[in-house]
């Protein structure tokens, strides 16, 4: 293994492997990151409310509109995979899904 991201310089903590929906493994390290200096100050924080909907996921008070559902799309193409018993197509649906709930958290 290379140390291409420098990691060298930092205490490790622990690290673990992790195979994905595809197979592919993944080698995922925690490192221990010295403290800032001096006091942080945390940003302020504006209070926003937030109305559940059917057709939107949800929409906030300023008028910010959160979409959800996403999977709908790929749900029809997911079950034709499955009825025809591809594996691989299969597991790249389910990987595109969790990448997508991944990145909207």
């Amino acid at each position: 293994m290379w140390d291409s991201f420098g990691l060298g310089a930092y205490k490790f903590r622990s690290a673990s492997l992790n195979e994905d929906y595809r197979g592919r493994w993944y080698f995922n390290v925690a490192i221990e990151v010295p403290e800032l200096v001096g006091p942080v100050q945390p940003a302020p924080v504006a209070s926003v409310g937030i109305d559940l909907r059917l057709k939107t996921s949800a929409t906030a008070s300023n008028g910010e509109k959160i979409e959800g559902r996403f999977y709908r799309a790929l749900e029809c193409k997911l079950g034709v995979a499955q009825r025809a018993g591809k594996k691989q197509r299969t597991k790249a649906i389910h990987a595109r899904i969790g990448k997508a709930l991944s990145n909207e958290v």
